[in-house]
This record gives structure tokens, sequence and C-alpha cells, in this order.
């Protein structure tokens, strides 16, 4: 070993104090002092300087034990200080270095299966495979009573020689040994299982298989180990011998679950790790059990995460949501859980709800750009405008080249009718649409811009929209083309504006979606318009048959019917049906003007009082 003078002090003064002090627990601690310093020092001996070494231990490697490490305490030092040199050389990229430091240690403490594992990954790559493997081979008699320094030769062996019959048998050699030796071991099973698979060798596979099912083992990670290998012999997803092999995977671990009785924290998670199993081999009735007994423990969380996802896989909408909430509640921070619990409580029509955790995801999380698009369409759908115009606001703030939400703005906008800010917006969102979204660009976006350009009165633009809506509509979205058409017809028939052509499209909303009761309306007041009365009141008779129960939407058709009605001289009937209209307290303030100027203009007046004199009617 490179070392300076005051490195070879520094060990001698550790022998002496191992000599010295009769405390063996104050001996080791003043050894590993010692030794610490000794190993700076032979790094500072090795050329390193301060600034090119990372004196920090880098990625740890196992440790030395304190028994072991050679009969006297300066032998225990200089392995100590080689493993420090070891690793200071192995983080600083001087790998052959560090391997002559790391054989040092070995000489010493060659027991230590996973660090001959790695020295003699850097001795196959810096000196030779022969000294790789004889590296292992020595981890072996030196410590055969343990099954990982045989399994590190094999594995070596198995892929560093797949052409060399030599080294192929070394390796079945050291499992074979191992399988001898340690038959009560679960990774044992697992290395001869992928060995023999390698090979192409299944029926030495299924062998060594057989031999692990017949093992009374009461360690319940054992069978799992030997369970999972089992998957590899007998694969659950070959469905002509799926219910042979699962009848021969099962065993192993349902003696998992068996052996796992205890109330103690291994316990459950072996029990969790048998839920999954059979819920990834698709036996959910027997995951179902395990996770619910699971859940009901007050450190059952990961269990109940699993149940939800049960509950929702077998469609147990009412149960998945209950256990949800119990999570949520116990996890409040869990954003991919407040998210599914706003996802279940949308797919239920519970907005308010659905809204509420998804404004906490965004608050906990920050939330993306679909988050608040999600956010955003709910609010809508709830008709929470001032929300929904707050919330874009913000949205365009932080995402200002997603043209949606100037769609969802302008959107909001115009429900408040401000007409402006919502053509302002729609503006924006066709101009960053053209660069950034294209297919934004569709029909659908065309009439939403086009009905606004009407609500702001600015009829041409509103035309010309809608036209163009149309013309964009695919022939196979029938039901949107009908819409336009008849948006369009209907928007033309109530400013007395190409009657005819109204008509015509008015006419094929109904062609292309017949039995639609907003269209015959439409198309009775086309009629109403040309002055045919009479087929005006049979279409908006028809319409009328269609609707059902009346909503406060449906008294416009009944204000129609009176308004053909009395035009036809049929006044009794048509106060019948602007009564009724008007008994549906319909929103919108224009509609309900109009009905009850009608009802004002032809309800009988009350004669006057004897001794009053009727006032002259005004002069026009």
């Amino acid at each position: 070993m490179v070392c300076s003078r005051r490195a070879l002090l520094c060990l001698r003064g550790a022998r002496d104090a191992w000599r010295s002090v009769a405390d063996e627990g104050l001996r080791l601690r003043r050894l590993r002092a010692a030794c610490a310093v000794a190993g700076l020092l032979c790094v500072h001996a090795g050329a390193l300087s301060a600034t090119e070494a990372d004196l920090s231990l880098g990625r740890i490697r196992p440790e030395l034990g304190d028994e072991g490490l050679g009969k006297s305490a300066e032998w225990n030092a200089r392995a100590l200080a080689d493993y420090s040199c070891a690793l200071q050389f192995e983080a600083a990229g001087r790998m052959r270095e560090a391997l002559k430091h790391y054989l040092r240690v070995f000489q010493v403490d060659p027991s230590n299966a996973d660090l001959a594992a790695h020295t003699a990954e850097l001795a196959l790559r810096y000196d030779s495979l022969d000294r790789a493997r004889s590296i292992l081979e020595g981890a072996v008699e030196a410590n055969s009573d343990n099954p990982q320094p045989y399994l590190h030769l094999a594995r070596f062996c198995l892929t560093y020689g797949p052409d060399d019959p030599g080294l192929q048998a070394v390796a079945k050699s050291a499992i074979a040994r191992a399988l001898e030796r340690f038959p009560d071991t679960g990774e044992v099973y697992s290395a001869a299982v992928m060995m023999h698979l390698t090979e192409q060798e299944r029926a030495l596979a299924e062998a060594a298989m057989i031999k692990a099912a017949s093992r009374q083992v009461a360690d319940p990670q054992y069978w799992l180990e030997t369970g999972r290998a089992a998957q590899r012999v007998w694969p659950l997803g070959e469905m002509g011998d799926r219910q042979e092999n699962l009848d021969r995977v099962n065993p192993f671990f349902e003696k998992a679950l068996l052996n796992a009785s205890g109330a103690d924290e291994e316990s459950n998670r072996v029990r969790l790790e048998v839920a999954r199993f059979f819920l990834l081999s698709n036996q959910p009735d027997r995951s179902l059990a395990i996770c619910e007994e699971l859940a009901k423990r007050p450190d059952g969380l990961v269990a109940r995460k699993l149940l939800f996802r049960l509950y929702e896989a077998r469609e147990m909408d009412d149960e998945a949501l209950v256990v949800l909430e119990e999570i949520v509640k116990e996890v409040p921070g869990d954003v991919e859980q407040r998210e599914l619990l706003s996802r279940m409580y949308q797919q239920r029509g519970e907005l308010d709800q659905a809204i509420d955790h998804l404004e906490a995801v965004i608050q906990i999380g920050g939330g993306d750009a679909n988050d608040y698009l999600n956010l955003g369409e709910m609010l809508a759908r709830n008709l929470d405008t001032d929300k929904l115009i707050q919330l874009s606001s913000r949205s365009i703030q932080l995402f200002p080249e997603t043209p949606m939400f100037r769609v969802q703005a302008a959107m909001a906008h115009r429900a408040k009718e401000h007409w402006d800010k919502s053509l302002e917006h729609f503006a924006e969102a066709e101009r960053l649409a053209t660069t950034h979204q294209p297919e934004l660009l569709n029909h659908r976006f065309y009439f939403q811009y086009g009905i606004t350009f009407e609500g702001a009165g600015q009829y041409e633009k509103a035309d010309r929209t809608l036209e163009k809506s149309i013309t964009m509509t695919p022939k196979e979205d029938f039901e949107a083309a009908a819409t336009a058409m008849n948006y369009l017809g209907y928007m033309w028939l109530e400013r007395d504006h190409q009657i005819d052509k109204a008509g015509e499209l008015i006419v094929k909303a109904n062609e292309l979606h017949p039995n639609n009761a907003a269209y015959i309306d439409s198309l009775g007041w086309y009629h109403f318009k040309k002055g045919e009365f009479p087929k005006a009141l049979a279409e908006l008779q028809r319409a009328e048959a269609l609707l059902g129960e009346l909503q406060p939407e449906d008294a416009e058709i009944l204000e129609h019917i009176a308004r053909v009605l009395e035009n036809m001289g049929k006044n009794g009937q048509a106060l019948d049906y602007l009564r009724r209209a008007d008994a549906l307290q319909v929103p919108d303030e224009k509609l309900q003007e109009r009905i009850r100027e009608a009802l004002d203009r032809l309800q009988p007046k009350k004669p006057a009082p004897a001794g009053e004199k009727e006032s002259a009617p005004k002069k026009a």
C-alpha cells in the first residue's frame, strides 16, 4: 500500500491503542478514528490533491465487520485504510488504483460477499477474467455458510461466459451446491430458475420449483421469493394453460399469507404483496378480501389505496368513493388522490365537490394546464361565471400561449354579456390557435364566435362566422350542422332578413335531425313569417307535442303558438297558451316582456265602475 510516514504512524498508533485499551468498545472507537485519518493520508499519498479528491465516501459500499478483519489490530487498521482509499479512488474515477486497494481489503476479509462481487467486476475490467473468477471462488471458500457468494459466482459466470463451457459448468456447480446447502433460501431457487430458463432447461426449472414447494418453511419471504420465481416457470399470461399454471403458482402465495398471520408491520407488508399478486393475476375477489381486512388498520393507507382500485375496477362506485374520501381525509396533501376524488365527483355530476377538490389540487401542487382547463370546464358547466372569469385571468397569465384559456374567458364574459371583452378573447384565441393549436379552429369554435357577434349586435360578422362554421362542419357531425343551420336561420327570421334562405336552412336542419322540438319550432316560425298560419300552427303544435313536461325554456314555443292563434283570430285559445307560458316563469326578460304585453293586449278589459266614464282612446 502506498502510504506516507504520517500514515504509518497513524496505523502504528492504532495498533498500540488496540493493545493498550482493555475495553473492547473503546478499542474499536479509537481504531476507527485512527483508520479514518490513515485513510485520508493514504489518499494524499496517492497524489490526489484536496481539490481533485472527493473526500466523501461517495457510493457507500458494504462496511467491513468488526469481526473477521484479521488477527491483529494492525491488519484491521490497514484493511480499513485500504477500504477508505479504494472508495476515494473510485469516486475520483481512478479505478485501477481503487482495484489495488479493494484487493488488499479482500485478502483480509474474503468472506464479504458483496465486496467480493464488486471487486470482481473491477478486476474483470482492469485486470482479467481469471482474476475476477478467482476472487468470487475465494469468497465461496471463505464464506461457505452464506448463499450469496455462490449466487454471485453463478451470476458472474452466466453473464460473462455464455459461450464458455467452463464458466457455464462453474455456474451450474455453484447453483447446485447452493440448492444443496441452502434449501430453505428463496433467492437460491430464483437464481436456479433464471439459469435453467436461460439455458432452455424448463424441466430442470420446474423440478427446482417443485422442490421449493415441498419445503416446510415458516418464513413468508421465502414463499414470496419462490412465488415470483414460480411465475417465471409457469407464466400466468398464457391463456391456454392459465388455470393449470394458477394451480401451481397460487400455493406459494397462499403459504406466504398463511405464515404472515401476525399483526406486525412485516406481516402486513407480506399480506399486501399477496393482495397485489392476486390483483395482477386477475383474481380480484381474493385480493379484495385481504385489502378489506388490511384497510381497517390505522396504518393501512397503502391497502386502502389498493382497495379503492379494486372497488373501481368492479364498478362498486359508492364503496370506492367512501374509501377515497377516507384516504384524502388521512392525507389531504396527496395530490394524486385528490385528483382521483375530484374526477369521481365529476363523473357523478357532483360538480361543487369536484371543483373544491380540484382547486385544492392546484393550491397544493400548483397544477398543470390540464388541471386549469378541467376546472374551467366544470365552472362553466356549474354556471359559476364569476369564478370562471377569475380563473381564466390567472390561467392566461400562467399559460399565455394556450388558446383554450382565451376561449374559456370569452365564454365566461359572454355569459355576463360583456360582449366587447368576449370578442377580444375570441380574437386572441383565433390568433394563438393559428400558430400553436390550429385544430382548435374548427366548426365548433366558429359557431361560438358567431353567436357572440350576434349578441354584440354585429350581425354581418355573425352571418359570415356562422356560415363559416356550417361550411367547416364535417358531414358525419350532422347534429352540429343542424344546430348551426337552425341557429342562423332563426336569427335571420328574427331580423326579417333573407326569409326564404332562412327557411332553406331550417328545413335542412329538420332533415338532418328530425323530431327536434326546437328545430320544428323554427320551421313553424318560418311559416308564420311567410303568413302561412295554418302550416305554422301545425308545426308549432307538433313541436309542443314533443316537449313532455314543460320547462321554462319551452315558454317560447307556447308564445309562438299564441301569436299564430292571435293572427288567426282565435284570441281565447291564444290567451290559454300565453297564461301557460307566463306560469313557467321564463328567465329571459325579453321573452317575458313579450308574453306580458300579449296578455295585456288580449285579456278582456274590465268594465268601468258605474258613474265613471271610460276614457277616450288616445290618438295614434
